[in-house]
């Protein structure tokens, strides 16, 4: 996978927290939304275009000469992004489908500028998700948050599916890695609240959700994750009969 793509677009983590934590959602695609707690790790993952621009890494190149310093340049760049995009997510209210898809847009914008062309795997997956997205608006409207996606109908499922030209199922995937972002965007508002500094790379953010997820979730949340936990273990006994 392109590790320019924007963390909206790109991680791929177990349950609602894995898909949230591990970048930005701008072109790491499906950028990968977070390691959640060990009871949502039973919960479904995909890669989508995620926040953030870049992979992150906290050590600096160990490569000498102008390929060093470039790779070192792009690292710092790719983490103030990453910073600067948990700095809007922290300091927002919530997180609405009008705002994801600015961040997806976002990403991809920053991303277009350091590429030659843009007919990769990875900006396609995340312009897919962009167009998903806006589906997803013209059906509920651009204020509409995770919550709300969680009671939407089949019928209205069918619609996204029918304007993106994709298939019920991956739209329940992206809707479920949408619960992911928001769970992000939660748990970094508490921590800015509480007076508590950003997390300053993904696996810190994963540890910060792993720890918050249940304060920080809805009840609508809860109660999906309850199903699903229902859900794998009724598969588990089944599996043992």
């Amino acid at each position: 996978m392109n590790p320019s793509l924007p963390m909206a677009c790109r991680t791929r983590l177990p349950g609602i927290v894995r898909g949230v934590a591990t970048g930005s959602f701008q072109h790491k695609a499906a950028a990968s939304l977070t390691h959640r707690l060990a009871a949502l790790s039973e919960t479904r993952s995909m890669t989508y275009p995620r926040f953030q621009v870049a992979s992150l890494s906290t050590e600096s190149s160990s490569k000498g000469g102008i390929r060093g310093w470039m790779e070192d340049r792009n690292q710092r760049k790719q983490q103030e992004e990453y910073m600067a995009q948990m700095k809007r997510l922290s300091e927002m209210d919530q997180l609405t489908l009008e705002i994801y898809k600015g961040e997806l847009e976002r990403g991809l914008n920053q991303w277009g500028a350091n590429i030659s062309f843009l007919q990769t795997k990875e900006v396609k997956t995340a312009k897919e998700v962009v167009a998903v997205v806006k589906a997803l608006i013209d059906v509920k409207g651009g204020d509409a948050t995770a919550d709300d996606l969680l009671k939407m109908d089949r019928l209205e499922r069918l619609k996204v599916a029918t304007a993106s030209s994709k298939t019920v199922e991956e739209i329940a995937i992206l809707m479920s890695q949408i619960q992911n972002m928001d769970l992000m965007q939660r748990t970094l508002r508490k921590r800015h609240l509480e007076g508590k500094p950003i997390p300053p790379d993904p696996a810190s953010m994963q540890a910060a959700i792993k720890k918050d997820a249940l304060a920080v979730m809805s009840k609508g949340q809860k109660e999906m994750m309850m199903k699903r936990q229902a859900t794998a273990a009724k598969r588990a006994m089944r599996k043992r009969r």
